[in-house]
């Protein structure tokens, strides 16, 4: 029977030793927070943008957890995006109030450095004074 190694377990017995990234083998994590406030404004397509310039580029996201209070119309759809990646997709039903997440790690490796945050509404208008709140864990360094 064989064996084989992953790429941390590589680097380590590899002669000289390789040191792995920060962001996969160490590292502090680092959290994110933001709210919105529905002004019932929002229509189909329209994106509400959480903290410009704050995940790094080379940062692994941890998790992202979207809670929401019920909004309202006939169907919320969103996703939620950093930079060009998708975090949580567009089947999210925002109807009903509720936490969507994703678990597991996203490498941030988008060109310009520091991701956009974006929540992108895709169907109809949502209900005036509810509350979007944003959490997102993620480890750089």
């Amino acid at each position: 029977m064989a064996n084989f190694s992953a790429s941390a377990q590589t680097n380590t017995v590899a002669s000289p030793p390789v040191n792995s990234p920060a962001t996969s083998s160490a590292g502090r994590v680092r959290v994110f927070y933001d709210s919105y406030t529905v002004v019932a404004t929002e229509a189909a397509a329209d994106t509400i943008t959480f903290g410009a310039e704050t995940i790094p580029k080379g940062a692994r996201i941890l998790s992202a957890d979207v809670e929401h209070e019920a909004l309202g119309g006939g169907s919320v759809i969103c996703a939620l995006a950093c930079g060009g990646i998708t975090l949580i997709a567009t089947s999210v039903d925002m109807v009903t109030a509720g936490v969507d997440a994703i678990d597991g790690m996203v490498a941030v490796t988008t060109s310009a450095g520091y991701p956009i945050l974006t929540l992108s509404t895709r169907t109809s208008a949502m209900t005036a004074a509810k509350t979007i709140q944003l959490l997102i864990t993620y480890v750089i360094d």
